[in-house]
């Protein structure tokens, strides 16, 4: 628009070049108001009808502040137990001046569960987050024979094995990124909930 010009939206002459809208304002026309600073209340709200509603289904999942802030308002410590089972057995056997053999197992059971900042559908736990086990067995075996006064052998096996396993808090429910207007996101056994999604604030 040139300076002078009329905005047909707000009835207001243009100061320069360019619009002379107010975004988003609610409190009814603008035509002829001048002067929004008597009236905050109603400047850069988004009306109901455009807001997409399955957006406000995301946002509705998000917990309320427990502090305060604009950007680090929520604080939780929730509870992340760390269970481990361990033990060790060792047996030792001479058989003669000769010949002694020793073995010795080890076995570890772990359960861990850690939670992401949020529960239920929008629960944010990402990578390193879950429901944890792991499962190890580590075993040895040592002969040790004397041929001689100036001969030894010594004979040893060992083995080790380690499973893990880990599961996201939401799997294998289906349908979870369609109640959200979200298509096309596979949902099955190792895999559910919904895709990460990122708030951007930005400021103009």
């Amino acid at each position: 628009m040139t300076i002078g010009q009329v905005d047909p939206v707000t009835g207001l002459p243009a100061a320069d070049t360019g619009f002379v809208r107010d975004p988003f304002y609610t409190g009814g026309s603008i035509v002829g108001v001048k002067d929004f600073t008597a009236q905050p209340q109603f400047l850069n709200q988004l009306p109901a009808n455009r807001l997409d509603p399955n957006v406000i289904k995301l946002l509705n999942l998000y917990p309320s502040a427990t502090q305060t802030g604009i950007f680090t308002n929520h604080a939780v410590n929730r509870s992340q137990p760390d269970d481990s089972n361990h033990f060790d057995i060792r047996a030792d056997q001479d058989f003669s001046q000769r010949d002694q053999l020793f073995g010795r197992v080890s076995y570890t059971r772990r359960h861990a569960n850690v939670p992401g900042d949020f529960v239920g559908l929008g629960d944010n736990a990402g990578f390193g987050k879950g429901d944890f086990k792991d499962n190890s067995i580590n075993l040895a075996i040592s002969e040790t024979h004397s041929f001689s006064a100036t001969m030894i052998n010594e004979f040893r096996f060992g083995y080790s094995r380690l499973r893990t396993s880990a599961e996201p808090p939401i799997t294998g429910t289906a349908g979870i990124p369609a109640q959200f207007g979200i298509q096309g996101i596979p949902q099955d056994n190792g895999n559910g909930g919904l895709p990460t999604i990122n708030i951007m604030v930005l400021q103009l």
